[in-house]
């Protein structure tokens, strides 16, 4: 099996927990965020999904490749962060 095959799972998991996520701040995001006094070192809205996305998808790489080394502990604390992040 080729060796980058062992990441599609992990990282697909990574990306759907991010789109589930966000689809219950949908509603924040619309209604509240926008009434926030920010900073003016806050990035645009634009950034956000962008760093999000990227960020999951490290996630996924991150577990394929501690599957590929079979390290229990080390997925038992992959889920964990990602339940933190959901």
């Amino acid at each position: 099996m080729k060796k980058w095959l062992q990441y599609i799972w992990p990282v697909a998991i990574s990306l759907v927990t991010g789109f589930s996520a966000s689809l219950f701040q949908k509603t924040a995001l619309a209604d509240w965020y926008p009434t926030l006094e920010k900073s003016v070192l806050t990035p645009p809205a634009l950034v956000f999904p962008v760093v999000w996305t990227i960020l999951y998808v490290v996630m996924g790489i991150a577990l394929g490749r501690i599957l590929g080394k079979n390290l229990q502990r080390a997925i038992g604390l992959w889920w964990i962060q990602l339940a933190f992040n959901f």
